[in-house]
């Protein structure tokens, strides 16, 4: 009896000890799983942090300012093809004020016109030739840094009517600036 009984001692102890390595390896496992199923979503979520906060630094950094605009008139007010390049032209003198370079340049949108009745002017690689388009020079550099200023120039295919205009110029990651000008 005594036999018997350390006999199914050590079974009861055996299959303790298999039952325990069984719910050991079912634990490891189950975080093996969890962590294969939460890790993805972690880094997806920091990626989309970080892809934002990258997005609201960039704007925050960037900033531009219209510092003068004119066209092509002489002293007394006349449209003329001042540069003989066949075009009248508007001039906008955009500053860049932010803390970064500004990238693509020809991605910007340009918008004028008469107070109420703007419109959007393409950049002339994409105008297919029609004009008004716009086009643009870095004044005092190769690249667009802070501090420097790029001169804008739309081109038209005919005199504008005198009045009040409105501009805006909107930089490819949407900082805009705008404003009102005379003829």
């Amino acid at each position: 009896m005594a036999t018997e009984r350390i006999a199914t001692e050590r079974r009861h102890s055996i299959d303790k000890v298999i039952v325990s390595v069984l719910l050991i390896i079912a634990g490891v496992v189950a975080s093996i799983a969890v962590v294969n199923a939460v890790y993805p979503a972690v880094t997806q979520g920091s990626s989309s942090l970080t892809s934002a906060t990258n997005r609201v630094s960039d704007r925050v950094e960037t900033q531009v300012t219209i510092i003068q605009s004119t066209g092509e008139l002489n002293s007394v007010g006349t449209w003329v093809d001042a540069n003989s390049d066949g075009d009248f032209d508007i001039y906008f003198w955009v500053k860049n004020v932010g803390t970064t370079r500004i990238m693509n340049i020809s991605e910007s949108d340009v918008y004028v016109g008469p107070v109420g009745n703007w419109r959007r002017i393409p950049y002339v690689d994409y105008a297919s030739g029609a004009k008004p388009n716009w086009t643009y020079s870095i004044e005092n550099g190769t690249e667009w840094w802070t501090a420097d200023t790029i001169k804008v120039t739309i081109h038209y295919s005919s005199t504008q009517s005198a009045g009040t205009y409105w501009g805006k110029f909107v930089a490819p990651n949407g900082v805009f600036y705008e404003l009102n000008f005379s003829f």
